[in-house]
């Protein structure tokens, strides 16, 4: 299909979809995904509402750029009754289903959508290349969109802060090849269709506060290949691979040279707060992997190190600890009980985790400051937290420049 017809019928679509109808967006999110969406559907011309359970001084920046915008906005509380005048309800990834508000929508026959379900819907599923995973998707999604720029248009999109699937559909002016979408379970929910090309980096516990089990965490993630059909691609990593290793093989299918790859990887750079890497002081490699919410992915980040950089865990001084999303700590604690320290910060996830190479302390900046005083040349200091930031910081992402912040600061 020619690419002029793609636009008009994505603009068909737009229109026939959200003109004029009014259009309840549930929660804003802490990464602007939020705000992407509502660009979005005033751009396609929606009677739009805003409710957030978050204060209205939360959203002082974002209140500024939508001022002369008509949007009616409620914080603080969300009300049946704007669920119940509304045409459709469109929720932020972070919206359980099991809120009381999303299953009244539904009893009276709202339709629920998310920005992902939107998305899938407007654009061809040929055009998607999906990738999700435990650990290391943003990075794999980064990457490869990276890669396939060498030959082709494409659009990295998704789970991603400053990356909203939606607010790039409003932008564009001509359909790219293809959209590399970086899936979170949060946004594979209710999905009923699958791209064409699913990528899955790994699998191993996570948001369990959220999911009943391991096993429901899964079948979220298999929506990424559920509803495939014949001819479709499907790559599925079952060790601690490298990103451009995965990135790297997919990328080769889609017919990139080995020699152009090897190129590419060399101008990659990678996201912030994934194992990033700060530099050497005194001697010392520190890395932020801020990112790492759970012990799979800090178990993941230590294993890389060891690989990539060929630092021996006894040269590791691990920065951990913060809030638990209902994960079991036991085995984790045997595997890093060989590294030269373990420094915790207080959560409840740091009260599960024990050993005698641990020290505890009361702040990110006691942790960073004892590292240092441990730390000799050729060690590396390792911000991997292995739990949620929520009981002290926004985000992971405000808990990584904290880090960054005292480390330039010391």
């Amino acid at each position: 299909m020619p690419k002029q017809k793609e636009m008009l019928n994505l603009f068909k679509k737009i229109k026939a979809e959200f003109l004029g109808k009014k259009i309840l967006l549930v929660g804003l999110g802490l990464q602007g995904g939020g705000e992407g969406v509502a660009k979005f559907l005033l751009k396609a011309g929606s009677k739009l509402t805003i409710t957030d359970l978050r204060p209205k001084k939360d959203f002082t920046r974002f209140l500024k750029k939508f001022a002369k915008k008509r949007v009616k906005f409620i914080f603080g509380r969300h009300r049946f009754s704007d669920f119940k005048a509304s045409d459709i309800i469109i929720k932020n990834p972070a919206v359980s289903e099991a809120s009381p508000f999303i299953k009244y929508a539904r009893k009276i026959g709202k339709p629920v959508l998310t920005e992902t379900q939107i998305f899938f819907d407007l654009v061809p599923r040929e055009k998607i290349i999906g990738v999700t995973g435990t650990k290391g998707k943003t990075t794999t999604a980064m990457l490869l969109t990276h890669l396939l720029k060498s030959r082709f248009k494409v659009e990295l999109v998704g789970n991603i802060p400053g990356r909203s699937a939606l607010e790039s559909l409003a932008g564009l002016k001509k359909f790219p090849d293809f959209f590399v979408y970086e899936l979170s379970s949060f946004n594979l929910e209710g999905l009923r269709v699958s791209p064409k090309y699913a990528i899955i980096i790994n699998i191993f516990p996570d948001h369990l506060n959220r999911y009943k089990s391991f096993n429901e965490y899964k079948k979220v993630k298999s929506n990424i290949f559920k509803y495939q059909k014949r001819g479709d691609f499907l790559w599925f990593e079952r060790k601690n691979s490298f990103s451009s290793d995965i990135a790297g093989k997919v990328a080769l299918s889609f017919g990139i040279s080995d020699r152009e790859v090897k190129k590419r990887l060399k101008s990659f750079k990678p996201a912030e707060g994934r194992l990033e890497n700060l530099g050497k002081i005194k001697g010392a490699l520190l890395i932020n992997d801020t990112t790492s919410t759970n012990p799979g992915a800090t178990l993941f980040g230590i294993a890389q190190i060891q690989k990539r950089l060929k630092i021996k865990s006894r040269r590791v001084i691990l920065i951990a600890g913060g809030e638990n999303k209902k994960l079991k700590y036991g085995e984790f604690s045997k595997k890093i009980k060989g590294l030269k320290k373990v420094i915790l910060i207080p959560g409840s996830a740091s009260d599960l985790i024990k050993g005698k190479n641990i020290l505890r302390v009361k702040t990110l900046k006691d942790a960073v400051k004892k590292a240092f005083e441990i730390a000799k040349k050729g060690d590396s200091i390792l911000f991997s937290p292995a739990s949620a930031s929520f009981n002290a910081f926004k985000n992971e992402f405000e808990r990584g420049r904290a880090f960054k912040k005292i480390v330039k600061s010391l």
